[in-house]
């Protein structure tokens, strides 16, 4: 049996622009984590990792780039509700503003 993937089928009919600017606010979204988990290290007085550099992840279409994208934003999911438990209080686990 063959896995329909809804959202690849409907990729083809949304225009460039709208493509462009939902991966743009995605960005966007990304750079705000970033300088919140940046700044809350640094309060903690841990060291931030260095920006990666992302070699190596041109795809060939936009399908191709919205699935990698998908299972990169998972990945980071994954390893950021794995490490709650981790938390050392419980003011830190509170839910945080969205972005």
């Amino acid at each position: 049996m063959q896995e329909h993937d809804e959202g690849a089928s409907t990729l083809s009919t949304v225009t460039p622009a709208t493509i462009k600017n939902a991966f743009t606010e995605i960005m966007n979204d990304e750079a705000a984590h970033v300088t919140f988990f940046q700044k809350a290290l640094t309060q903690a007085k841990a060291s931030p990792r260095p920006k990666p550099t992302f070699k190596g992840l041109a795809q060939a279409n936009q399908r191709d780039f919205a699935t990698m994208s998908r299972t990169l934003e998972n990945t980071g999911i994954a390893a950021f509700l794995m490490a709650m438990p981790l938390s050392a209080t419980k003011t830190t686990r509170q839910p945080q503003p969205q972005f």
